[in-house]
């Protein structure tokens, strides 16, 4: 039986998963966990690194090891990596894990939140803008059948996300919606 006692965040890389997570978790009173830090934690080897030397269907093996340890906590919040959504065994995990919240952002949006980072081995190209179109385009459907919420990010602050997520999941409570037990 799913326990649905923690939160999920998807969305795009550079949409503001790790952020969003960690002032959520802090308002709820939870633990935060980002699952690419923990592949890192796990492996030792930074993602451009296993991306590298081990290529993306190892990293995607590596992420669904550390979703399942995740996801079978309880109080946290979860940010998931951009493409956890494209494995199914992560979409199930997370869907029994809590309510799971798409931050989208537009490509636009996205570039220019990425351009300058590295550490981003999918989107080591020349036509970075290009690429972020692409990947997003095929990832959209999983996030958007995933979520139960989703929020434009893209003219919002941090704290504005936040507070538009517990209002939301002050909403579910007070229809008496399954939810997170003991938050808001």
């Amino acid at each position: 039986m799913p326990n649905r006692a923690n939160l999920c965040l998807i969305g795009f890389m550079g949409s503001g998963k790790t952020t969003v997570g960690q002032l959520l978790a802090q308002k709820l009173g939870w633990k935060f966990s980002d699952s690419d830090r923990e592949v890192e934690l796990l492996t030792g080897l930074t993602i451009p690194v296993l991306f590298a030397y081990y290529g993306e269907p190892y990293f995607r093996f590596l992420e669904t090891v550390v979703l399942r340890d995740l996801t079978a906590r309880r109080a946290h919040v979860i940010a998931t990596g951009g493409g956890a959504v494209l494995t199914p065994a992560n979409r199930e995990l997370l869907k029994g894990s809590g309510p799971v919240i798409w931050l989208r952002a537009s490509p636009e949006e996205i570039y220019a939140r990425t351009q300058t980072s590295h550490g981003r081995p999918l989107l080591e190209t020349v036509a970075r803008r290009e690429r972020i179109a692409e990947l997003l385009a095929a990832r959209e459907e999983a996030y958007a059948s995933l979520c139960d919420f989703a929020l434009d990010v893209g003219a919002l602050t941090p704290d504005e996300v936040v507070m538009r997520i517990l209002s939301w999941l002050n909403g579910r409570k007070r229809a008496g919606k399954e939810g997170v037990t003991g938050c808001c």
